[in-house]
């Protein structure tokens, strides 16, 4: 418990509370990026890396498909597989985000 109350996962002195976090638009795309770099699968839904972005799957799959996100990535989303492949480099990206 002190573990997250000390990473702002949960507030609150006698009665804890869990505090859920929401990615904002920078945060997401750079979340994006460091899934595709770590995770060797082709498809990202399998990623154990997934539940660090603090979102079910469906949300995930519906976040990422708006148009805001095309200058960044294209995805290729087949029912239960989705590829991302990076417009960016990694090095210029917070250039772009900032």
């Amino acid at each position: 418990m002190s573990l997250l109350k000390k990473f702002g996962l949960l507030e609150g002195k006698n009665s804890k509370e869990v505090v859920h976090i929401f990615l904002d638009n920078k945060m997401f795309v750079v979340f994006i990026y460091f899934i595709n770099i770590v995770e060797e699968k082709s498809n990202i839904l399998n990623s154990e890396w997934i539940k660090y972005g603090f979102m079910d799957k469906q949300v995930l799959i519906e976040r990422i498909r708006k148009n805001e996100f095309k200058q960044y990535f294209d995805i290729y989303y087949y029912g239960d597989n989705l590829k991302i492949e990076t417009k960016i480099e990694y090095e210029k990206l917070y250039d772009i985000i900032k």
